[in-house]
């Protein structure tokens, strides 16, 4: 019998010490994967950010409050939105609360706040993690900054009104001088037909 024990005593030893270098090499690899994680959200040029099911936002990375100037905490749950430009602030939540609903990506367009008071455009996408029940259990996303390639979009279309619009003065200018010149010939066919008419009656 204690034969027996000791070799059980010695076979759960194996086990666990089995066990034991699985989980260290298990903690290893995590400790690696959340280094390498922790590399790309300090450096990535975006704001990354995560919210609970509902939509509350519980983290958000440093590179937001760089430009913000907010504290760490300031856009946890829908604090983020004092950032939004007033003019975007309902459509954006409104658009974020449709996809938290539906589950659905999401992305949007709006103007942030920056530590200068100034406004520029961004650009945010999120994507959300469900369980086997398809029950969303976490969103990720991104906010990135836009506001260059907006800007030569807006003049572009700026550009494109004005065009437009000189088209369509000059379009009228050749209307009303084509008008003009059917009229003048009009009045010179006239005055041609009567000076033949009158010197023939005379002739």
């Amino acid at each position: 019998l204690n034969n027996q024990l000791e070799d059980r005593v010695q076979v759960r030893t194996e086990e666990l010490a089995r066990r034991a270098d699985a989980l260290e090499l298990l903690n290893t690899e995590l400790t690696r994967k959340n280094q390498q994680l922790d590399a790309i959200i300090t450096t990535a040029p975006d704001a990354i950010f995560s919210c609970d099911a509902d939509g509350s936002r519980d983290y958000t990375s440093d590179r937001f409050f760089e430009y913000t100037g907010g504290s760490a905490s300031s856009s946890n749950k829908f604090g983020w939105l004092q950032y939004v430009h007033p003019e975007d602030a309902e459509l954006a939540r409104s658009t974020w609360m449709e996809s938290v609903a539906s589950g659905t990506n999401h992305e949007a367009e709006y103007r942030l706040r920056n530590l200068a008071g100034e406004y520029k455009w961004f650009r945010a996408r999120a994507v959300p993690i469900k369980d086997q029940t398809g029950a969303i259990i976490k969103w990720y996303g991104i906010c990135s900054d836009i506001h260059a390639s907006k800007t030569v979009e807006n003049a572009f279309r700026d550009n494109t009104a004005e065009l437009e619009r000189l088209v369509e003065e000059r379009t009228r200018a050749l209307r009303l001088l084509s008008g003009r010149l059917m009229r003048v010939q009009d009045d010179e066919r006239r005055r041609l037909a009567r000076e033949l008419h009158d010197g023939l009656g005379q002739d």
